[in-house]
């Protein structure tokens, strides 16, 4: 007899968990600290989901909640901020009450609308942790500008692999079968596999009835269900992350986590790799030639995204790091709380591509005259932020194809400053660049490589 807790919205506030002593139950507080400085924390409503239950069950506790939510506090509308499976289940909301007018903004961020191969790997007893990435991942969480990737040296990458397959299939597997949350983060595709290969027809036919209806009616249909949420008044804004290996291995585009692609709709390129130069965007979403919804490092093709103006990504960003980075929180915080941004035109601080600016993230670098990620051939100016609170940086080298530099070879930025480099006239359609740079009195950080794309203009 396992229930959640706070499990109806009488209780749900966090004033009212602030007053019976609950307040441990407030998640996220860097984000709700946040949105709290603008809504009374009476008026700000936790709602957890039952991992146990899919998303269909979900999300219509959810509508529930949103009702007893709006009874209470005699509101009309609710805005909605949602993460990851949240994400997914706010995306189930929409899809299936989305036209019902109770919801204003909806920010759903790096949300698993279409499944995650992580669940695939783990499922299947695939797992290749790449432990650089893993450590590099650890860093963000510990919220430590110490470098840990060095430990990856010492650690039997292949034994650990093994022993976390071993794991999963024999100690997780049998129960992680049982939750139905588990088998909505399967895509479509892998859904079908696993379906025949582990679910009796005769012992699950009402697990299996409502995990078809969320793979091959919500999921198949999710960009359909979204636009008539829109059309009926909802503002939605999807955040997704990109730039970093699916965890378990598979050479995905994701933010370790979420598949940039099962968070998006986008359509990306392999981990690693990027579009040729004759790419042409699909534009089987937005149809509009204009628009230009490819990434300036030409990994992601968003024209193929569930809302192709109404998602923004952030490169480099680590799942679920958004309260961490000093750009993504505050653009939350926008979307959410104002009604000042509509599309991904709506704001140039706000484009739809972006770097992440976590200041465990090291640098952000970008030319003075064009907007991150791109260049022209006035581009003659490289800024560099530290982005650090806590240490000075060195740049000790910058190197890109075709391009000079003008700057000290031990060029000092101080925490939070930036500095502006003279460049060549840069030429070409693509630049790859190289920026070594070293914390200065950072614990056991070695000198480090950042790469950075640009396009042109």
């Amino acid at each position: 007899n396992i229930t959640t807790y706070p499990s109806c919205a009488s209780e749900a506030s966090i004033g009212t968990l602030k007053a019976n002593g609950k307040e441990g139950y407030v998640p996220e507080t860097a984000l709700t600290s946040g949105i709290a400085n603008t809504v009374p924390e009476d008026y700000i409503y936790i709602f957890n989901a039952d991992w146990r239950m899919g998303q269909i069950d979900n999300s219509e506790s959810l509508a529930e909640f949103i009702d007893d939510v709006l009874a209470l506090s005699g509101c009309e509308k609710v805005d909605i901020y949602a993460l990851s499976h949240g994400g997914q289940l706010a995306a189930t909301y929409l899809y299936y009450h989305g036209t019902e007018g109770k919801v204003d903004n909806a920010v759903l961020d790096v949300p698993a609308i279409g499944g995650t191969t992580i669940a695939t790997g783990l499922l299947g007893g695939n797992v290749n942790f790449d432990m650089e990435v893993t450590l590099e991942f650890g860093n963000i969480l510990l919220n430590t500008e110490a470098d840990l990737r060095w430990i990856a040296d010492l650690l039997p990458a292949e034994g650990l692999n093994n022993l976390m397959n071993l794991v999963f299939t024999q100690v997780f597997l049998p129960y992680a079968l049982n939750y139905g949350s588990i088998w909505d983060f399967m895509n479509i595709e892998t859904y079908t596999e696993m379906k025949e290969k582990y679910l009796n027809p005769l012992v699950s036919g009402d697990m299996i009835e409502k995990h078809d209806k969320m793979h091959y009616d919500c999921m198949a249909n999710m960009s359909d269900g979204l636009k008539a949420a829109q059309a009926a008044g909802v503002d939605i804004f999807i955040i997704a992350n990109y730039g970093t290996p699916i965890g378990t291995g598979e050479g995905i585009d994701s933010d370790f986590v979420i598949d940039t692609a099962c968070s998006s709709g986008a359509y990306t390129a392999a981990s690693g790799t990027h579009f040729a130069s004759s790419y042409v965007q699909k534009n089987t979403t937005c149809t509009d030639p204009t628009h230009n919804h490819i990434s300036p490092c030409r990994t992601v093709d968003a024209s193929t995204a569930y809302l192709p103006e109404n998602t923004w990504f952030v490169r480099g960003q680590f799942h679920g790091m958004v309260y961490n980075d000093d750009y993504t929180r505050p653009m939350v915080f926008e979307m959410l709380l104002t009604d000042n941004i509509k599309d991904i035109y709506s704001d140039e601080r706000y484009p739809q591509f972006e770097l992440a600016q976590n200041p465990i993230d090291g640098l952000y670098v970008k030319f003075t005259n064009e907007k991150s990620g791109y260049f022209n051939s006035e581009s003659d100016t490289l800024l560099i932020r530290n982005l650090s609170e806590e240490y000075e940086i060195t740049v000790r080298a910058i190197d890109a194809d075709g391009c000079e530099f003008d700057f000290d070879k031990k060029q000092v930025i101080a925490p939070g400053e930036e500095v502006e480099i003279s460049c060549t006239k840069l030429s070409g359609d693509f630049i790859t660049m190289e920026v070594t740079y070293k914390r200065v009195g950072a614990l056991l950080t070695p000198a480090y490589t950042k790469t950075f794309y640009f396009s042109a203009a």
